[in-house]
């Protein structure tokens, strides 16, 4: 984010959802804490060009509220750009079927957060709700990602 505010100096205040104080920010960034499951109050000349949401599963209750204010609070032409990780392990070997733990771990996890009304593994439903938001050239990619690769030596060491 802060590289893009770096190259596009013209650009308006990025919303992010979380307050990063630590870095020097460049003078066209602001920063500003918000609950955005409640109703943004933005008035009209605050509405933004990119809107970048990262790892919010979890988070949300309901996405389709949260998608249409995305979109009623960006400029025409803007962006809303969403990154998660889904709580769900997958395997091209046949290994997550043998690690029962951590696949009783992963059905408890999404069970609790139903329970909390905050329900995990939703990203398939996003662009769908995107478009009936009103977005257009909705791009969905799915990029398979490794938790942890383990050697496993001879002599029984793990080497991570």
């Amino acid at each position: 984010m802060v590289r893009m505010l770096l190259e596009y100096r013209k650009a308006g205040q990025i919303y992010p959802l979380t307050s990063i104080s630590q870095f020097r920010m460049p003078r066209n960034c602001t920063f500003e804490i918000d609950d955005f499951e409640e109703e943004w109050q933005y008035p009209e000349s605050y509405h933004f060009s990119y809107i970048h949401a990262r790892n919010l599963v979890g988070s949300i209750s309901d996405y389709e509220k949260f998608f249409a204010q995305a979109y009623e609070n960006l400029l025409p032409g803007g962006y809303l750009e969403m990154q998660s990780t889904e709580a769900n392990f997958f395997s091209d070997d046949g290994t997550r079927e043998r690690a029962v733990t951590a696949n009783l771990w992963q059905k408890l996890l999404v069970k609790g957060y139903r329970k909390f009304g905050k329900p995990l593994n939703v990203e398939q439903t996003w662009a769908e709700k995107m478009r009936a938001a009103g977005f257009v050239d909705v791009v969905e990619e799915v990029i398979k990602v490794g938790v942890l690769q383990l050697v496993i030596h001879k002599a029984g060491v793990v080497q991570v």
